[in-house]
């Protein structure tokens, strides 16, 4: 009776856990995808990133983040092969960072050439995405046989960016970095200190955040603002924007802006030469 007993709860614990809906991200990832200033409310008080930050994030397409595997197919050229290995050290060992990427026969990434537009170099392909993490179990970058004469290892770095869960960043200002979407005007040959930490954050290392108040803006009213921000990844706390405090000086008590000293500070996106719109809409494409 005691057996049958226990058999009965067991199933009904059984039901219970399959019952329950699997989502991309468990815990400290949950929803941290969220592109600058958008007030949807999934997204409040959630770590974003963006042009003024230097990285985007993108909970759809990326690893687990502990070890990323790849494999070379047979057919691609040993400089690509290198440019792969050299690519793959460079996104590893800063401030800890657990990640690693490897040659593997076995790897769930696969380096391949094949025939591609004459305007793309590679592009990186989604695969297989498990159903109770959203993570990639298996993909593929895929390199433009007809362009190697413009392939080299920032091609490979920028990709790999894609795979930890980076995604393009189109501001101007961000051509020092290796996530620029352009490659003829991208001035970065490594993945910037600050692009390290929003890999960090898409892989869920970094998530004890710790807030400093920036300038924001002066609205329309005149009134000037700040907003909140990581200290180690620089990632937007959303919905923190607070008007300043000043003293008997004119300096805002937790950000430190003068008053009256102008709108430097946070760029708001309507300003950097691109709608945000557009920005959100190309940040999810993978050519470079």
């Amino acid at each position: 009776m005691n057996y049958k007993k226990t058999l009965i709860v067991v199933l009904i614990v059984l039901l219970l856990i399959t019952s329950i809906p699997s989502y991309a991200h468990q815990s400290s990832q949950a929803g941290i995808l969220a592109k600058e200033y958008i007030n949807h409310s999934p997204y409040y008080d959630y770590y974003i990133g963006g042009t003024t930050v230097g990285w985007f994030i993108n909970e759809s397409f990326h690893t687990n983040g502990a070890l990323i595997t790849y494999k070379c197919a047979p057919s691609v050229d040993d400089d690509v092969i290198a440019f792969a290995s050299t690519a793959a050290s460079v996104w590893t060992g800063e401030n800890g960072y657990p990640v690693t990427i490897q040659s593997n026969p076995t790897g769930t990434g696969t380096i391949q050439q094949v025939s591609l537009a004459n305007n793309i170099n590679a592009q990186c392909c989604q695969l297989v995405t498990s159903g109770t993490t959203g993570h990639l179990t298996s993909w593929k970058i895929q390199v433009n046989e007809n362009n190697l004469a413009s392939i080299d290892v920032t091609t490979l770095e920028h990709e790999f960016g894609h795979i930890i869960g980076l995604t393009d960043i189109y501001s101007t200002t961000n051509k020092n970095k290796i996530m620029y979407y352009k490659k003829s005007e991208r001035t970065a040959t490594a993945p910037a200190s600050i692009e390290k930490k929003g890999a960090e954050v898409i892989t869920g290392q970094h998530t004890s955040h710790t807030w400093e108040y920036v300038f924001y803006r002066t609205n329309s009213s005149g009134v000037a603002q700040h907003k909140r921000r990581c200290t180690y990844c620089k990632g937007i706390k959303y919905n923190s924007i607070e008007n300043c405090t000043f003293n008997a000086y004119g300096v805002c008590t937790k950000c430190g802006h003068v008053n009256g000293s102008g709108t430097s500070g946070i760029t708001p996106p309507e300003v950097t030469g691109m709608s945000l719109w557009d920005e959100q809409r190309r940040a999810f494409r993978f050519l470079i």
